[in-house]
């Protein structure tokens, strides 16, 4: 079939439906799987590509199918069901964003694993295609499109590339669908299937025993055994029991979890292209941070990121820059006549005249000059004095920066405290969790807070980026160029939350025989091996673990004697100094900054001002 013809046809079928929300574009692109497939671009925009070469009488099983009673083209059969199916994710199921988001909770909830959370929105989507698709078989009763189209998704053109077993297989067998896409389908044609659609997709099952135990497992718990298609619709549209009714479909199909099918469910709606939105992500995590809950279908990492982003800008931030320009000249006012001995001929205004008995043109008559303009201050941009220093943070993740700074009771004490916990959000996950009430919560918006800081003027993409962080461990991410900042927050997402201890050789490897830098380091703390006397304030248990370890006294000294060094020392309440004294003297001696801070709230925008501050003599 043309695609100009087929565009024609769906928009037809698109303004008898009185679908106004979507627009139907065809393209005659070849599709990578199957020969046909649908998309939703930004504009809400459904863009159907087709292969318009597709000889249907090659394949002889889906020509008798289409062949019992009346049919249409099956590329226009297939985009037909597939517009409809739009429709209804429009009108049934979604139909906001607000129910789209708890079936997203009610499958995230299901599923739980981070290695699985990809399938996350394929469920999601197979999920709402169910309902939809139900719908669509109720109210548009022929509906032989939508099974034409699942049994095409096995189809690979010629120009796929295969191994040679798939070829092998081929030859032997006809293709077949991936364990999870034979559930959804058969789940599908199940409950609102008939006999032909079946016989049609059962040359794509394999009819292995762990398929037909969670199609039957989800068949049940959903209610879905027997009983008309107008009461399964019924169950479906009880919209606030989707995200229960998401969990237990979810729930069913885990065990075939294999990475996310290559197979497509159907055109994506718009809902799903909103939860990938930014905006919409932050006003959805934000919300969920208020009621101190996590959206369960989104990983850690992305939900601490998230929150560490909407949070940071409201941490003052003020960038002081001397703004540079030319003035011109741009509307004149206040006319005089013109005095060859105090004008020049270029300021002679030739709109207008004056009189002047004294003119030295004519009689009477004289030319006019502005006394004053109005003027154009046009600014630009200077140019740097210099290449910017690249950064390194060095902070410490010690259990005491994880403790609650209200109450001042720590993480341990906190499983006993559960009306206190109600009132606080945990950011990360198990061991490497930390509340928006302890100190390390106030590290990552300083440290989230400079990132943004470089990145408002513009330096952010010409420096590297290196985060050491110091507990037991001593972990560093490497230098990093901002396409690599997510490494750096990676690690600040993973505390330690144990002693506080410096390994010498990671600062070696990581901060000697580099250009000039800036570092700012930052501890509430005593490092035991700061040299080889501190190692007898270590507690005794452990005094194994530091005895061996090397000071790292000398190699800060070459570090800070080469480099611009910023030290934050957290000393607040009942902290009593002595190795931290010890530190801060020999940072101080030879030649860091130091900072001491005993109101917590005040870190954010110390960590930003001191990045500014060390930047500003190349600005």
């Amino acid at each position: 079939m043309d695609y100009k013809r087929l565009e024609r046809e769906l928009c037809s079928i698109n303004n008898l439906l009185g679908s106004s929300e979507i627009i139907v574009k065809v393209f005659p692109l070849k599709p990578s799987r199957g020969h046909l497939a649908a998309r939703l671009s930004s504009q809400n925009e459904m863009q159907v590509s087709i292969d318009e070469d597709w000889d249907i009488s090659q394949d002889s099983v889906l020509t008798r199918y289409l062949g019992r009673g009346y049919h249409e083209h099956p590329l226009l059969e297939i985009g037909e069901d597939l517009l409809c199916n739009q429709i209804a994710h429009h009108q049934i199921c979604p139909r906001n964003m607000e129910f789209h988001h708890q079936i997203l909770e009610g499958v995230g909830q299901a599923i739980g694993e981070q290695e699985k959370k990809s399938c996350i929105e394929y469920l999601t989507h197979a999920f709402e295609d169910v309902i939809a698709n139900a719908w669509c078989k109720l109210n548009f009763s022929h509906f032989k499109g939508m099974p034409a189209f699942f049994y095409d998704q096995a189809y690979l053109p010629p120009s796929v590339t295969r191994t040679f077993k798939d070829r092998i297989m081929e030859i032997l067998f006809s293709p077949r669908f991936s364990p999870l896409y034979e559930a959804f389908v058969k789940i599908n044609l199940l409950t609102w299937g008939d006999e032909e659609d079946l016989h049609l997709a059962r040359r794509r099952f394999t009819d292995r025993k762990s398929i037909k135990a969670a199609v039957n497992k989800v068949m049940k718990i959903l209610n879905l055994q027997g009983g008309s298609l107008e009461h399964k619709v019924d169950i479906f549209s009880r919209n606030h029991n989707w995200q229960q009714l998401a969990f237990k479909f979810s729930l069913g199909l885990r065990s075939l979890l294999e990475g996310k099918p290559k197979e497509e469910l159907s055109s994506d709606n718009q809902y799903q292209r909103n939860t990938i939105n930014p905006a919409l992500r932050k006003r959805i995590v934000k919300t969920m941070y208020e009621n101190k809950r996590k959206p369960s279908y989104l990983t850690s990492f992305e939900i601490t990121r998230t929150l560490y982003e909407i949070l940071s800008p409201e941490i003052p931030m003020q960038v002081d820059t001397q703004k540079r320009g030319s003035t011109m000249p741009l509307v004149p006012f206040n006319y005089e006549a013109f005095d060859p001995e105090r004008h020049s001929r270029e300021d002679i205004d030739l709109y207008g005249l004056a009189v002047d008995p004294e003119s030295p043109f004519f009689e009477l008559i004289n030319f006019r000059v502005p006394r004053y303009h109005y003027d154009l201050f046009i600014p630009y941009k200077p140019e740097r004095k210099g290449a910017f220093p690249d950064i390194c943070f060095l902070i410490d993740t010690s259990a005491s920066m994880a403790n609650d700074i209200q109450s001042k009771i720590s993480p341990q004490t906190l499983s006993l405290a559960s009306e206190m916990m109600k009132h606080r959000f945990y950011f990360g996950e198990g061991n490497y969790s930390w509340s928006n009430k302890s100190k390390y919560h106030h590290v990552v918006l300083g440290f989230t807070g400079a990132l943004k800081w470089l990145r408002s003027c513009g330096i952010a993409p010409y420096i590297e980026y290196n985060l050491i962080t110091f507990s037991r461990n001593t972990l560093a991410t490497g230098w990093k160029n901002y396409q690599e900042i997510d490494d750096c927050r990676r690690l600040a997402y993973l505390p330690e939350f144990n002693t506080t201890l410096l390994e010498a050789e990671v600062l070696g490897e990581e901060l000697l025989n580099r250009p000039f830098l800036v570092m700012i380091i930052l501890t509430d703390g005593e490092i035991f091996n700061w040299n080889e006397s501190t190692k007898g304030y270590a507690p005794h248990r452990l005094r194994n673990l530091v005895k061996p370890m090397k000071p790292v006294s000398l190699i800060m000294k070459e570090i800070v004697e080469k480099n611009m060094v910023s030290h934050i020392q957290i000393s607040e309440g009942d902290f009593k100094p002595r190795i931290s004294d010890l530190t801060c003297r020999d940072l101080q001696k030879w030649g860091a900054e130091i900072h001491r801070i005993n109101d917590i709230a005040s870190l954010e925008t110390l960590m930003i001002n001191l990045t500014q501050k060390a930047m500003a003599p190349y600005l």
